[in-house]
């Protein structure tokens, strides 16, 4: 029931956010990603990402 709830409570507060009225954001994202798969394959991979937001 708690998982429930905090499901509901993080999707009503992303959708009352969603639309936001300041105006217009313009920007540029980037980071790093690092990932790891368990099995057989043990080795890590490094990853990088870069967009464009509005």
């Amino acid at each position: 029931m708690k998982k429930l709830l905090l499901s509901l409570s993080v999707v009503i507060g992303t959708i009352s956010f969603a639309q936001s009225t300041d105006g217009p954001r313009f920007g540029v994202k980037a980071g790093g990603n690092l990932s790891s798969f368990t099995g057989g394959d043990s080795k890590s991979k490094i990853g990088f990402y870069a967009g464009a937001f509005c």
